[in-house]
């Protein structure tokens, strides 16, 4: 392979690596955001993500894995690239949990919130709006 073809593939890979490293910066953020329950963020970071993903599949890197054996440079940039996707997956593999921790908990608060509602219904009636605390004072 000539020498321009290695250059131009090395570039390409440069460029895989670098989104990469955004993509794991951005999964850090994201699990940052989820723990501070910024829902808002976390589908904006999502959006991120999606379009760095994108950006990736456009790069026809099946010559880069199948010359990357012969280059230092091309097998060493793969290398890194695989280390980041990885770390990558293990920060968004916490933080799916964290997300299905958090699911669970809305709906029991959901949950908790509709037996209020039925419970100060049966007690005031249906018309009457949930209005602060009740408080009983003894005499």
């Amino acid at each position: 392979m000539q020498e321009a073809d290695y250059d131009y593939l090395i570039k390409q890979a440069q460029q895989k690596y670098d989104l990469m490293k955004e993509f794991l910066v951005l999964s850090q953020r994201q699990s940052e955001a989820i723990n501070q329950d910024d829902f808002e963020l976390v589908l904006a970071i999502i959006d991120q993500k999606q379009n760095i993903i994108e950006k990736v599949d456009m790069f026809k890197l099946n010559q880069l894995e199948q010359l990357s054996e012969n280059n230092d440079q091309l097998r060493d940039i793969r290398r890194k690239t695989r280390e980041i996707i990885s770390q990558a997956a293990i920060i968004d593999k916490k933080s799916m949990q964290l997300l299905k921790l958090n699911q669970d908990q809305v709906f029991t608060k959901l949950i908790n919130i509709q037996k209020s509602k039925k419970t100060h219904a049966q007690y005031r009636g249906d018309n009457v709006k949930m209005e602060g605390m009740l408080l009983d004072i003894k005499q």
